[in-house]
Parts: structure tokens; sequence; C-alpha cells
């Protein structure tokens, strides 16, 4: 895990971002964690080289295999155009995954491939990546890959992996347990927080967007968060 020393060495100054107040799961049963780890790193070694290559090899054969990006050192964009190319894919893959992700909440699709991912009520970084395979798909490849073939040649190979980096570290930081308010992510417009997300977890409903809280707000899927905020802040005044 990314931050397993972080979490062992139990320092003051990471433990008073802790957004849980209960004990992490490797403290509250240590043989129950072993089991939870173990299966978890199957299931996340089995999305990383099975369920993701074939995807790869799927959105190849849409574009016959050819690289869809720019690849030459003369493409390489300038700063305002990299810019405008992540704040255009965190907007489109926001959008997909705010609606990929409520329809995952189904009652029955829940129950066959989302209930997984919840299996983790309080988050840690591995529940990032502990997803039923077809949830890795249609969550992680399928938004990543629609954007990529839109994009074309438009967008070029350095910023698809400097925005994929960007991509693994925001859901690390949105599952890690800790509200880190110096994460570069909070610099954006309408971002949302790992406490935002673990509300998700903890209550098992709205919040349901990863990089922005807008389409929440404008869809109303994220009022029982802001109300239980309000109630929060009430009872640390009366306190």
């Amino acid at each position: 895990m990314s931050l397993y020393f972080v979490y062992h060495i139990e320092h003051p100054f990471f433990e008073k971002y802790k957004i849980s107040k209960k004990p992490w799961p490797w403290q509250e049963n240590k043989e129950e964690w072993r089991k939870t780890l173990k299966k978890s790193l199957k299931l996340v070694s089995f999305n990383s080289f099975v369920a993701l290559p074939v995807t790869m090899i799927f959105f190849g054969a849409l574009n016959n295999y050819q690289v869809p990006y720019a690849l030459d050192v003369e493409s390489i964009p300038d700063v305002p155009y990299f810019l405008l190319n992540i704040l255009f894919q965190i907007v489109c893959e926001d959008l997909l995954l705010h609606f990929i992700h409520k329809w995952l909440h189904h009652p029955r699709l829940y129950t066959l491939i989302h209930k997984k991912h919840h299996e983790y009520v309080q988050s840690v970084c591995i529940a990032s990546q502990y997803t039923h395979p077809i949830e890795f798909i249609l969550l992680s490849a399928l938004p990543n890959g629609l954007i990529a073939l839109s994009l074309g040649k438009r967008m070029h190979i350095t910023t698809m992996l400097m925005y994929n980096f960007a991509r693994e570290f925001e859901t690390h930081d949105g599952h890690c347990g800790y509200e880190f308010s110096w994460m570069p992510f909070r610099l954006i417009p309408f971002s949302t927080s790992a406490a935002y997300h673990d509300f998700h977890h903890s209550h098992n409903v709205g919040n349901y967007s990863s990089y922005l809280t807008f389409w929440d707000t404008l869809f109303g899927e994220n009022k029982d968060y802001y109300q239980n905020k309000q109630v929060q802040r009430r009872i640390f005044k009366q306190s």
C-alpha cells in the first residue's frame, strides 16, 4: 500500500488528519485483516494483469491497433494546451464516472458488482483498486479509453501518461482515510476530498463523483454529505 509506513508509524502529525475515529482494520482484528489483504491483493493483481490488458486489446482493435496519441517530440504541448487537455479529461471522465458509479448502485448491479468495492466500509489505499473486474473496466479503463479515442492525435502521449499518474494519485488520495489539506487536488475548483469519498463508503449514499463535487451538486447527490457536515459542526460547537 502506498501509505504503508504512514499507517503503521501512527505519528501524531499524520494521525491528526485521520477521518474516522474508528481504529484501522488491522488494529481492530489483525487476523481478519490479513485475510482481507490477501483477498484484495489477488483481485488487484487480476485486474492489473488480466482485465486491463484485455481492455487495452479491445480498444486497440477499435483503433486498428494504432497508437491514438501523438508521439513525436514536435507535438509535445506547451503549458496552456497541456492544462486545457488535462482539464478536458477531468471534466469528461468525472461526468462519465458519476453516471456509471450511480448506475452501479442500482440494487441488482450493486449486489452483483459494486458491493465488492464496498466491503471496505472504512477506506484505506488498497480499497481504491479493490473492485470487481467488470467495475474495474467500467470505471477505470472504459472512460480513459473513450476519451483517448475521442482526442486522438490532439493529445500527446506525455499528457496521457501524466494524466494517468495523476488519476492514480487522486484515487489513492480519495481512499487513503486521511484528509490531507496540502494535497494538490484541493487547488482544483469544486474538487472533492478524501472525506468526501469516505462519506460514500461509510454511509453508502451519494457522492458518486471522483474529482469534482460539481456533478453531484448539479444532480443533488451530495445533500446527505453536507447535512451530515452541518450536524457534526453543531456537535463540535456544543462540546
